[in-house]
């Protein structure tokens, strides 16, 4: 595997990307989740209560700008939109350190429609104002992430990421988005984006499905 290293501008659109933490194409994919989502949420900016609110409308924008971007190379689903909780499961006020994230995830049909809709979607980021900030490729990776790329824009860290599978054949393209925690008083309450599939379900923590 080669080290991280600053994206090319100059390279070939054969690149792919996946943006930040859970996501995996109609739970077929495999994930780097679990290792990428705490690195990257630990180096998003800090934000601050006015701003951590004002995410949900942003992601809101921003997700169906991706979605399009992609230019029927790959279909990406929104597999979640919501605040979660950033503390241990066994903690019962799962609400006191949140964050915001989403992700989405496709199945492209080949390579060269999984590269193509990775740069589409990184294209689509920079053209709204983010920043790569380091991109990781594993050319010789038959079982795994393929290319890694990762973005910034203010409180926002996006992690987008072409995955191959080989016991689970596929072509998976991934993206997370994630801000860094913040701590809340015990009354606040974690929220679901209606673009969240769970979106109106009943659920301890989210208020839509009341």
């Amino acid at each position: 595997m080669s080290e991280l290293t600053p994206r090319s501008r100059g390279r070939s659109g054969a690149v792919i990307l996946a943006l930040l933490i859970t996501a995996a194409a109609a739970g077929c994919a495999p994930s780097v989740q679990a290792e990428s989502q705490e690195t990257e949420t630990s180096t998003a900016a800090p934000l601050s209560a006015e701003e951590f609110a004002d995410i949900q409308q942003e992601l809101e924008k921003l997700v169906p700008l991706l979605q399009q971007g992609t230019g029927g190379a790959a279909e990406l689903a929104v597999d979640k939109l919501r605040e979660i909780s950033c503390l241990r499961p066994e903690i019962e006020e799962q609400q006191k350190q949140t964050s915001w994230m989403s992700e989405l995830s496709a199945t492209a049909q080949d390579a060269t429609a999984a590269n193509a809709a990775q740069e589409q979607v990184v294209s689509t980021l920079e053209q709204e104002g983010w920043t790569v900030d380091r991109e990781a490729g594993y050319a010789d990776e038959t079982d795994g992430p393929v290319r890694e790329i990762v973005l910034s824009s203010g409180g926002l860290r996006a992690t987008v990421t072409y995955e191959r599978g080989e016991s689970n054949p596929g072509h998976f393209v991934t993206v997370f988005l994630r801000t860094s925690c913040l701590e809340h008083p015990a009354d606040h309450q974690m929220q679901r984006s209606p673009l969240d599939p769970d979106y109106g379900k009943s659920s301890q923590y989210y208020p839509d499905g009341a």
